[in-house]
């Protein structure tokens, strides 16, 4: 989940997978939390199903040519301000169809260039499936292959708490019962991203694989980088980014996620459900853009690698996805190591303990 403060980053889906209240109670939330949350949807498949799998339309398995058609393309020529202006506020009177009053307070008023470039506290995340921690190293050589901008200054930190903590499930979205918060991003244009992820007791909770988390990370970082919270696009990139969400959502070509289709808003209202799809759609399908570029067609894929482009022009998304798969691998096997060596350990202090035993002497 992703709280712009509610940050229009709303609950994550957890690809193993978020009356009414007055108009002005929206606005004066929004302002202050725009939110985002990853929450687990117990039962429904461990990956998404995408469009490809439902007929929907067949991915170009290659995506080192758009690659490179991307590098030789021009830069947008610059406009003027009235343009820009105008241009802006078209698209907002636009989106004010679709979402209503989010269109004014999901974008920034005002959008100055930032130069934070401070690195994100970062502490271990726990893995449930080998009972083991990804540890703070190991987390951030994966943040190190991420593009130019999406991190530093953009991300605070990255922590674990109990999940007594978590957000409610109900905060934003109509409760289901197969929903749990497993992570969750507070964050707006002031003020960088936290990302924090919830550790469960539950037995039934505990199944997560580096690889899920990993795809949770991924989202929740979407979430920090989305049209609300970013510090880098301009006013009219983000009213494009969103306009562009928007329709995606609607399209038959779209990424098919359970989580994002099955969403719907508290308060029952087509605008605040469409706003939140926006929300996760775009975080989820830059968590599939880092996990697996190949498995977004097209259409999403250069969604995602045009914005990175501008700012990080040496940036590849196929070869950077491989590099953190290899990553991963290596966590795997770094966990499985640490477990056995705690394993021998114990048992050499148990021996130790019973040598020692005044009932030996």
């Amino acid at each position: 989940m992703n709280e712009q403060k509610f940050s229009g980053n709303g609950f994550s889906e957890t690809e193993s997978s978020q009356e009414s209240e007055t108009v002005a109670a929206k606005i004066k939330l929004l302002k202050f939390i725009r939110v985002g949350l990853a929450a687990l949807a117990l039962g429904m498949p461990v990956q998404a199903q995408n469009a490809a799998e439902q007929g929907g339309f067949t991915p170009a398995p290659d995506k080192e040519k758009i690659e490179v058609v991307i590098k030789k393309d021009k830069k947008r020529p610059e406009i003027t301000e009235d343009l820009r202006a105008k241009k802006e506020a078209r698209i907002q009177k636009d989106l004010q169809k679709i979402i209503g009053e989010y269109a004014f307070t999901a974008i920034p008023d005002k959008v100055e260039e930032k130069s934070n470039e401070k690195t994100p506290e970062v502490g271990q995340l726990s893995v449930g499936e080998l009972e083991g921690a990804i540890t703070e190293e190991e987390v951030r050589a994966v943040l190190e292959t991420l593009p130019k901008g999406w991190v530093d200054g953009q991300i605070a930190s990255i922590k674990e708490k109990p999940e007594e903590e978590a957000p409610p499930v109900d905060a934003l979205y109509k409760e289901r019962q197969e929903l749990w918060v497993s992570a969750h991003t507070l964050c707006s244009y002031e003020n960088p991203a936290e990302i924090k992820f919830y550790r469960s007791k539950r037995k039934e909770r505990q199944r997560l694989s580096v690889e899920e988390i990993m795809v949770r990370l991924y989202h929740e970082i979407g979430h920090g980088n989305s049209y609300s919270c970013d510090d880098q696009m301009s006013r009219l990139e983000r009213f494009e980014l969103l306009d562009r969400i928007l329709q995606r959502i609607s399209e038959p070509d779209r990424y098919m996620s359970s989580y994002v289709e099955t969403l719907e808003a508290k308060d029952g209202t087509r605008e605040s459900t469409m706003f939140f799809k926006a929300n996760e759609y775009w975080a989820v399908i830059v968590s599939k853009y880092f996990s697996d570029p190949n498995e977004l067609n097209n259409v999403d894929f250069l969604i995602i690698n045009n914005l990175i482009k501008k700012y990080d022009p040496q940036y590849n998304a196929i070869k950077s996805a491989a590099q953190r798969r290899k990553i991963v691998s290596a966590i795997k096997q770094d966990i499985k190591s640490r477990k056995k060596e705690l394993k021998n350990a114990n048992k050499e202090t148990e021996l130790a303990v019973k040598i020692n035993s005044p009932d030996k002497k």
